[in-house]
C-alpha cells in the first residue's frame, strides 16, 4: 500500500510539473515534507535511478523538500545524471537540505555543461556558505580549500 502512496505522490508531482509550471518549482512543499515514512523514503531514493528521467527529476525535488540529510549521498550521486533537468533539481534539492557535504560537489557543478545548472549551483553555494563568487569555480575552489576545515554553516 505504501509503495502505491509513494508512486502516487511522484505521479502527482509529475503532473504538476507537466502542467507547464516549470519556471519555478511547484509549491507542494507540504506534500514533500509529509514523506517521513522509511519505506516511502527508500522508494524515492530508488527512484533517483529510474530509467524515466521524469521520475528521477521528481524524486530529487521531493527528497529536497523532505529536508532529510540521509538523501544527501544519493543526491550527490545523481549530480552526474545524463539529463540536465534532473541535475538541476538535484542542485535544488541539495540547496534545500543545505548540508556541508554538498559544498564541494556543488563547486564542481559550476563546470556543468548547462548554464541553468551552473547558475543554480552558484545560488545555493551562496545560500549555504554566505560567500559569493558567482560562477567562478576557481575562486570557489580556492575559498573552499582555505576554509573547508574551519567552515561552520
Amino acid at each position: 500500500m505504501l509503495k502505491f502512496f509513494a508512486l502516487a505522490v511522484l505521479i502527482g508531482l509529475m503532473s504538476i510539473f507537466a502542467s507547464g509550471q516549470t519556471s519555478d518549482k511547484p509549491n507542494v512543499q507540504s506534500k514533500g515534507q509529509s514523506l517521513n515514512d522509511e519505506q516511502t523514503f527508500e522508494i524515492l531514493i530508488a527512484s533517483l535511478k529510474d530509467k524515466r528521467w521524469e521520475y528521477r527529476n521528481q524524486a530529487a525535488w521531493t527528497l529536497g523538500k523532505t529536508g532529510d540529510r540521509r538523501a544527501v549521498e544519493p543526491l550527490l550521486a545523481a549530480l552526474k545524471d545524463e539529463n540536465w533537468e534532473v541535475r538541476e533539481n538535484v542542485v535544488w534539492a541539495l540547496g534545500d537540505i543545505k548540508d556541508v557535504r554538498a559544498i564541494e560537489p556543488l563547486i564542481n557543478t559550476l563546470n556543468d555543461k548547462r548554464l541553468e545548472v551552473r547558475k543554480d549551483a552558484a545560488k545555493f553555494l551562496k545560500e549555504i556558505t554566505g560567500q559569493d563568487f558567482g560562477l567562478n569555480s576557481v575562486k570557489w575552489q580556492k575559498w573552499w580549500k582555505e576554509n573547508k576545515e574551519k567552515f561552520q554553516p
